[in-house]
């Protein structure tokens, strides 16, 4: 946990940007496998630990806004509690630790809850916790969705979208691990292994150092596939090896960075002259990233630079503005470019996605490829994101279009078609947004061509 002046602080400006009533958060339960008694990994709802910093099971807080008080509510282990899974420190210490004024046991949750009014609670995505606010506040099972506060939602939104100094230092932490694990990747992968024992290099390491995943890792020769986690292909000579993998800190901060690699060791001609295409996406919008920057905008400007190398090298054909304006970029870039980062690895997702990535001025787009940008809204010092352009053939979707005859004025199926076996590349990076600019946190993850083949061999 950070110091407990740190969620002290974050509570009264949560308070302070609200004005009255009282905030409900919940822990979450443990999430049974097959029985109560066989869990899987315990992972906390972020919103709690963000504002309490506790990473147990079952225990919750009320927040009074307009006092700036927080109870803490929490049991101390039984007897039976410590001969099965051992002993912690008491709901006191835990108190202490996190700064609450007030520490009670967990039955205490709904007699106290009873006698407020104006109680707000972040979105559950969890159906023990759906369960839970049911209960407690004696609504329906239907309503609990529609019930969350959207004033609660957006004071979060705004206090955890700017990454304090102490946040930063954890990403650059887990980050840290990151570097190796993909280098160990780089180093490990030949011909003739099978996926599935380099995902098990990376998880060791991850183990070693007592730290989990920021999220399942990707590893695959099937790039095109964007989130592939199925490790079961055997890789073979001129394969290239798409690995989008991330450590968490030990405070539970996320990395998430992408690397593509030839399985070999060295690039083929085409296999460069993409992967160059899909660097330079990148590169372009890391010179423009500052506060104000329109990350929408951001999208379409490495979507563009796809355009017209594509173009260049006779994939697509005619004006690269019309093929930007009418979303042919789709067919080989049919994602975000980025994301926001922190305790969530999409930080903040569960609040929703909108709320989160968008604002009242600017709003998702409904086209197919830029729909599924989470974050189109304008940067803002203290930001963290990732920027994470790619180029993929896929295809079902080349076939859909192609039978479709979509934009043929602009494609040129044929050429196009000769890349069918290539796979995808993504580069990925994670970028604090500065004062006057923005900061690459993860630039000595090696991505240059001469890097990476100088490290496998």
């Amino acid at each position: 946990m950070f110091d407990s002046k740190v969620y002290r602080n974050r509570r009264k400006k949560l308070c302070d940007n609200l004005g009255s009533g009282y905030v409900l958060l919940l822990g979450h339960h443990n999430s049974p496998m097959n029985f109560s008694h066989n869990p899987y990994p315990f992972v906390q709802d972020t919103n709690f630990l963000y504002y309490v910093g506790i990473n147990l099971p079952y225990c919750a807080c009320i927040i009074d806004i307009e006092k700036n008080i927080t109870t803490l509510y929490m049991d101390n282990k039984t007897i039976h509690d410590i001969i099965w899974i051992g002993k912690t420190k008491s709901a006191e210490s835990w108190g202490d630790d996190c700064g609450a004024e007030k520490i009670k046991s967990m039955k205490d949750l709904s007699k106290d809850l009873n006698k407020k009014s104006n109680i707000m609670f972040p979105p559950i995505f969890r159906s023990e916790n759906k369960i839970q606010i049911s209960e407690l506040l004696n609504i329906s099972l239907n309503e609990v969705e529609k019930k969350s506060s959207v004033s609660l939602i957006n004071a979060i939104i705004k206090q955890r979208s700017i990454k304090s100094t102490e946040e930063i230092d954890e990403i650059k932490s887990a980050l840290k691990i990151t570097n190796i694990m993909h280098q160990l990747a780089m180093k490990k992968s030949r011909p003739g292994k099978y996926e599935y024992e380099i995902v098990a290099n990376m998880e060791e390491l991850i183990k070693q150092n007592n730290l989990n995943l920021a999220y399942p890792i990707i590893f695959t020769t099937n790039g095109q596939i964007l989130h592939n986690s199925i490790y079961t292909n055997k890789i073979n000579d001129g394969d290239l090896l798409l690995n989008d993998s991330g450590a968490n800190s030990k405070l539970h901060y996320a990395s998430d960075i992408t690397r593509t690699f030839p399985a070999n060791g060295k690039f083929t001609n085409k296999q460069k002259n993409i992967y160059l295409i899909v660097k330079e996406m990148q590169e372009v919008v890391l010179k423009e990233l500052k506060p104000g920057v329109n990350f929408k905008e951001m999208h379409k400007l490495s979507a563009y630079i796809g355009i017209k190398r594509l173009n260049e090298l006779g994939l697509l054909k005619g004006s690269c503005e019309e093929s930007l304006e009418k979303g042919v970029y789709g067919l080989f870039y049919p994602h975000g470019l980025g994301h926001m980062l922190g305790l969530d690895v999409h930080d903040m997702e569960s609040l929703g996605e909108d709320y989160v990535g968008y604002s009242e001025k600017i709003k998702r787009d409904a086209e197919f490829g830029i729909s599924f940008l989470r974050l189109g809204k304008k940067l803002e010092n203290g930001f963290c994101i990732t920027v994470e352009p790619g180029i993929y053939f896929i295809p079902e979707l080349f076939n859909q279009w192609k039978n479709e005859k979509k934009h043929s004025h602009l494609i040129n199926y044929d050429k196009f078609n000769q890349f069918m076996d290539f796979g995808g590349i993504r580069i990925e990076d994670n970028i604090h947004i500065t004062k006057n600019g923005s900061e690459n946190l993860s630039s000595h993850i090696p991505k240059e061509i001469d890097e990476i083949e100088s490290l496998m061999a």
